[in-house]
């Protein structure tokens, strides 16, 4: 098993067009040192290329991937400018390239993506710092097939093609304020890399490896936090997880002992995540049941306990209902009967419980799997309003029993067949030119016949969430298809207990 990497950074120009940049060596040396570390990366070859013509590139780009087996692992890395043709797509600006002679003196996408995806590499690793990156899913081959799941035994680790991109396909790539020639710092987008694979916290769900998928969401809070810049993800073929790095396995967030007690012992796996959250695919009411015992000794004593439930009344959930026909005095009356025994205990407890409803999406970008399998996982992001260097908290799921994996599956695949594309919660920044949505129905083919007999209580409630006291928005990502944009409101309850 070989693990290669090829790094390329342009930051000298021939043509006075091209503005000098300053980050590129900057980026190169500095993952460089990562991925030769072998108690991080352990890449056995790590090839960095600066200020170098087209040609010499290309042949470097197809002597990396040439040869590999099903066993390898290559990352390639470009920092440099990103330039489109007038059809829209995507160049990498070499030290040569002449502005009005694109095609020939530049190194097209198309080229790296064709050699990525002939190689026989199991895993491959495409990062792209350059503007207009996001352009370059336009020549990327994207499997309509999900995932398998392994058989017993069987380890697939590395399988796939993984493009992680600096910005979407109109954006810039920043490299980052008050930089100079004489002080060159890494860009915003390496810099995110680097430091989650050095440190670690890129690992999300501490398992002592930091995933594609989690990388990119980690770089994404990181890059978004400071410009207005859209990493963007995409990915072909993946089979089981896509290991980038180790990273050193750190202590879990203290669980109290409440959680761990009274919420089902098979999702106690389950329970990662800052601050003490867990995510669970249970029903609301079957979860409120396993929580009241704690909740009404609490409220008799005194201890200030909220509730927030997420409003199920959204343009998604009225089309979903409409259309199976359910109407709106019965879905309310549901959402009633659900919180019946929360709004009891609350009168007889007086001000100690507290109810509240918003209004909150959960906006489903590109990550790594097709939701529907059992190795899916969702994460949801908290931004507390006002707050923009708060640590967000991150939420894995991974549906391993069967039955919770069928209840998901019906359940999602509705979200995605159904939903109504809004825009992001307040607080939370709107990716700008969205690449455009797959068909739904191209997408995921025919709906489950179950979905139509599925009940009201059933689609009320979809996820249960424990958190803390000052969640105010939240934004979610849902491994479900590599490319597009999807949105829909979400039927959940964040029962504060801390």
């Amino acid at each position: 098993m070989g693990r290669y990497a090829l790094l390329i950074a342009t930051g000298e120009y021939q043509d006075p067009l091209f503005r000098r940049l300053r980050s590129p060596a900057q980026d190169v040396r500095g993952l460089a040192r990562v991925l030769e570390d072998p108690t991080i990366g352990g890449f056995d070859q790590v090839v960095v290329l600066e200020d170098r013509p087209d040609w010499e590139l290309r042949q470097a780009v197809d002597d990396i991937l040439a040869d590999r087996t099903r066993d390898d692992t290559v990352v390639v890395y470009f920092s440099c400018h990103g330039m489109k043709d007038r059809f829209g797509r995507l160049h990498f600006v070499t030290t040569n390239t002449v502005e009005n002679r694109l095609p020939g003196t530049s190194l097209a996408s198309a080229f790296v993506s064709e050699r990525l995806e002939h190689s026989q590499a199991g895993g491959r690793l495409l990062l792209l710092d350059c503007c207009n990156s996001g352009a370059f899913a336009r020549g990327m081959g994207i499997s309509k097939s999900p995932p398998r799941r392994p058989l017993d035994g069987e380890i697939l680790e590395n399988r796939g093609y993984v493009c992680i991109t600096a910005c979407d396909a109109y954006e810039y790539a920043f490299e980052g304020p008050d930089m100079t020639l004489e002080n060159p710092r890494n860009s915003l987008f390496t810099d995110a890399l680097i430091n989650g694979l050095l440190s670690g916290d890129a690992d999300l769900d501490r398992d002592g490896w930091v995933e594609a998928n989690e990388l990119y969401l980690y770089t994404y809070g990181k890059v978004r936090e400071t410009a207005e810049q859209t990493p963007s993800f995409f990915a072909a073929g993946i089979q089981g997880p896509f290991r980038v790095s180790r990273a050193p396995l750190k202590a879990q967030p203290p669980v109290s002992p409440f959680i761990s007690d009274s919420f089902p012992q098979s999702y106690d796996d389950d329970l990662r995540g800052g601050g003490g959250l867990f995510l669970a695919g249970v029903s609301l009411s079957k979860t409120l049941a396993a929580y009241l015992p704690e909740i009404e000794r609490r409220a008799t004593q005194g201890i200030p306990v909220q509730v927030l439930l997420v409003d199920p009344t959204s343009a998604a959930a009225d089309l979903t209902e409409r259309r199976r026909g359910f109407p709106q005095a019965e879905r309310k009356a549901a959402i009633r009967r659900t919180i019946k025994t929360l709004s009891e205990l609350q009168e007889r407890t007086g001000d100690t419980i507290k109810i509240r409803t918003t209004y909150h999406e959960l906006r489903f970008g590109a990550v790594l799997a097709n939701v529907g399998t059992p190795d899916a996982m969702a994460y949801v992001q908290y931004y507390p309003l006002g707050i923009r260097d708060h640590d967000r908290m991150r939420l894995v799921l991974r549906p391993d029993d069967g039955d919770l994996y069928e209840l998901h599956q019906r359940q999602l695949y509705d979200l995605w067949a159904e939903a109504v594309p809004v825009g992001p919660p307040a607080g939370v920044p709107d990716p700008r030119n969205a690449p455009p949505q797959d068909d739904p129905a191209d997408a995921r083919g025919e709906a489950s016949p179950d979905d139509a007999e599925t009940t009201l209580e059933e689609q009320e409630n979809w996820l249960a969430i424990v958190g803390s006291p000052d969640v105010r928005d939240f934004e979610g990502h849902l491994d479900r298809w590599p490319r597009g944009r999807h949105a829909a409101q979400c039927r959940a309850a964040i029962i504060d207990l801390s």
